[in-house]
């Protein structure tokens, strides 16, 4: 039998974005496809071909580590890939200030080739890399595990999930929300 979910705290408020700031618990991702851009991902379109051509998977599961995430592209990247699209965006501003090294390691780490503004619209090759574990810890701290190789970014911005549920990470309450909001919308 269906049990009565309790209601939220702080009634009225919407109870799914897509977008949040990072939860308190820890999110992790195993063997997960890791982008890597220098600037600002900015352009709905070149996002949408990267992930399109190159993430084959039905689901499109990444972890991106950029400089700035503008997230006006989040509606157009979202009806693209509607509840597929399972991205964790790392903001890391010290990019822009010539700060590149954590950037530097990560392609070299897993592969990943950096993405930048100019660059146009044509990959041939896949520009992702590939990490054996990602975790973001409750401080926003990320660490990537390659092998026995390591980088950890303690100075991100920003951290944002989105649709941040994995496995059994989203409760029935949540989820029952989830589905509740989407009908509506």
């Amino acid at each position: 039998a269906m049990t009565e979910a309790t209601p939220a705290e702080g009634e009225g408020a919407p109870v799914f974005a897509p977008i949040e700031a990072h939860p308190s618990k820890t999110v992790q991702r195993e063997d997960v496809p890791v982008l890597l851009h220098e600037g600002a991902v900015k352009d709905a379109k070149a996002m949408i071909r990267v992930l399109h051509d190159h993430l084959h998977d039905k689901v499109k599961r990444l972890v991106l580590v950029c400089q700035e995430f503008d997230q006006m592209i989040l509606p157009d990247l979202l009806d693209k890939f509607e509840e597929w699209l399972n991205i964790v965006i790392v903001e890391c501003p010290g990019f822009g200030a010539g700060d590149k090294a954590h950037l530097h390691d990560l392609a070299e780490a897993t592969g990943a080739r950096i993405l930048k503004e100019s660059s146009g619209d044509s990959f041939e090759n896949s520009p992702f890399g590939r990490a054996d574990f990602v975790e973001v810890s409750a401080e926003s701290v990320v660490s990537f595990r390659v092998g026995d190789h390591s980088v950890v970014i303690s100075d991100a911005n920003e951290v944002m999930v989105v649709h941040a549920t994995e496995d059994d990470e989203e409760n029935e309450e949540e989820r029952a929300a989830r589905l509740a909001c989407e009908e509506t919308s």
